[in-house]
């Protein structure tokens, strides 16, 4: 990813308008192509400090009004104060925000109906108050169902690259099965296969970069309790007695999410899998051995303390870059350009 350096003229622009316009007024009226977070960290580095100490009428604003939500008194009274300052000042001197009787009663009638973030929208508050409230009063929301039938735990090709795709990009949870990615025909490929294997339509969601450098996601998300269990138990040790396109399958979903292609002079030198689960590293190097796929491990030990011990499954032989090829391959075209490179007529 490029980044996008600030020149010298906007950071001149920058020290002349940020105290008289917020950060999403900066971006939107100065900075079209900077985001209001970009903004923000700019700021940071530069040491500009934007804020201000408080005044007493803003105080008693902020006491009186504590009915009102934070976005209503940013936007109206208290323009120029964030959302975000306005809530930390009013955790500091001790206003707390008070749920009315008619907004309790509505939070009964509909929080196992509706989704949160509607139900915030509606009483203009946060999600995380809709369910801190809920949980106050006492209200839950139940999980949903979902019966899966005998033909969806048939182990096919989809379920081989569904496996595949989530042990190395996905969080398997109790109640949910969460994928996210940064290339979007790989998300493709994941929900096709989602939608196929179990009959169920996903849609895909697009998730912002939270920081500068950062790229932008593509999130799937499966909520069905039944489906995640049987995710979270299912025995990989199946797929090695499976039929050869699973496997193929499998190995594509696991190299899409993990693996690369190491290219040296236009030329490939290996094909790569990384991983520090020793478990996983063992059935994949068992599924490579039953397809006759001759391959290397190497175990690496980081510097950095911190940091997991990881191992490494390599390909190198030309033999062995073929049948990858020719039968496992890439749902990410960038990857699978890089593996163009390997002659066509190569045997």
């Amino acid at each position: 990813m490029v980044r996008n350096n600030w020149s010298r003229q906007e950071i001149k622009l920058l020290r002349a308008n940020y105290l008289k316009m917020t950060h999403r007024e900066l971006s939107v009226a100065i900075f079209p192509n900077r985001s209001k977070k970009s903004i923000e960290i700019k700021l940071y580095r530069l040491g500009l400090n934007r804020r201000k100490k408080w005044s007493k009428w803003e105080i008693d604003y902020l006491v009186s009004h504590k009915n009102k939500t934070y976005k209503e008194m940013s936007n109206g009274k208290l323009r120029g104060r964030t959302e975000l300052a306005i809530r930390l000042k009013a955790l500091k001197i001790g206003v707390k925000k008070v749920w009315l009787s008619s907004q309790d009663d509505y939070l009964k009638t509909n929080y196992t109906k509706e989704h949160t973030k509607k139900i915030a929208k509606h009483l203009g508050k946060s999600q995380g108050a809709i369910r801190q409230e809920a949980r106050k009063i006492g209200l839950k929301k139940g999980h949903k169902t979902y019966h899966i039938q005998l033909q969806h735990k048939k182990l096919t090709s989809n379920l081989g690259y569904i496996l595949g795709a989530i042990k190395g990009d996905g969080c398997v949870r109790p109640y949910t099965v969460n994928f996210a990615v940064t290339d979007k025909d790989f998300a493709l490929a994941y929900k096709k296969a989602v939608e196929e294997q179990f009959g169920i339509e996903r849609k895909i969601r697009k998730i912002l970069p939270s920081k500068e450098g950062h790229k932008l996601q593509y999130k799937i998300k499966i909520g069905y309790y039944d489906i995640c269990k049987f995710i979270k138990d299912f025995d990989l040790n199946k797929i090695l007695k499976a039929s050869k396109p699973i496997k193929y399958a499998f190995l594509r979903g696991i190299y899409d999410a993990e693996g690369s292609v190491g290219i040296y002079k236009k030329k490939i030198k290996g094909i790569t899998f990384v991983n520090t689960d020793n478990p996983l590293i063992d059935i994949v190097s068992k599924i490579l051995i039953n397809l006759d796929i001759n391959h290397k491990i190497y175990s690496y030990i980081p510097k950095d303390k911190t940091k997991k011990p990881y191992k490494v499954i390599s390909l190198q032989r030309k033999e062995s870059l073929i049948k990858f090829r020719d039968n496992i391959g890439f749902s990410i075209k960038r990857k699978q350009d890089r593996l163009k490179l390997l002659p066509k007529n190569m045997r």
